[in-house]
């Protein structure tokens, strides 16, 4: 979505096969299970140290990628695949940062609320809007590590909203932390009094 959203938003377009190359890099980077667990987690907190003994955090990563982008020769002949090959390995924690409990943080596997709402019905988001987001990409940093933080702080700063939840037929006020509930050290959150309850029975505010 995000590059279909570039693509009407530019007057330069970017290919379908760069697109799919792209696509297939970022699911790659998710996929690698032994990189997520040995190496680099997908969980990253700007306010806070995530890193373990064995293993650091998504930032960590995010710097690898982006420093891999200056060692790329500008001459081979597979150059442009090469940085749409990075592209999509830095969109996927760029779209981890998105999510909640890939930020407060909380630990989770493939049955997060948030994540398992975002993939069902988005890929027609786009033909909704009357208008493509073109001034996200004026507004958004250029760095990726910049970007990055921005994108994680905002995603804490929305957590500590409300949103309202229809019980019984009466709606309740609660806080994003009845289901996200971060940790006030150093140490990992866990999910709230309604546990893992994004978009089950929620009305979002």
């Amino acid at each position: 979505m995000t590059f279909n959203e570039f693509n009407r938003c530019r007057s330069i377009k970017i290919s379908d096969s760069l697109v799919q190359f792209a696509v297939e890099s970022n699911f790659n980077e998710d996929a690698n299970i032994m990189r997520k667990w040995f190496e680099f987690s997908h969980y990253y907190n700007p306010q806070k140290s995530l890193n373990d003994d064995w293993r650091k955090d998504a930032m960590a990563r995010v710097r690898q990628l982006k420093e891999a982008f200056f060692l790329l020769d500008k001459q081979a002949p597979d150059f442009e695949l090469q940085v749409f090959g990075l592209a999509g390995r830095l969109m996927h924690y760029f779209q981890d940062v998105t999510v909640p409990a890939h930020v407060v943080p909380v630990r989770h596997i493939n049955n997060e609320g948030f994540e398992v709402y975002g993939t069902n019905g988005m890929e027609t988001l786009f033909d909704y809007l009357e208008s493509p987001e073109c001034s996200a990409f004026a507004e958004a940093p250029y760095d990726p590590v910049d970007m990055f933080v921005a994108t994680a702080l905002a995603t804490l700063d929305a957590v500590n909203g409300d949103f309202t939840m229809v019980c019984g037929g009466q709606t309740k006020v609660m806080s994003w932390g009845s289901i996200w509930a971060a940790d006030e050290g150093p140490n990992f959150g866990r999910y709230g009094v309604l546990g893992n309850a994004f978009g089950k029975n929620t009305k979002k505010t």
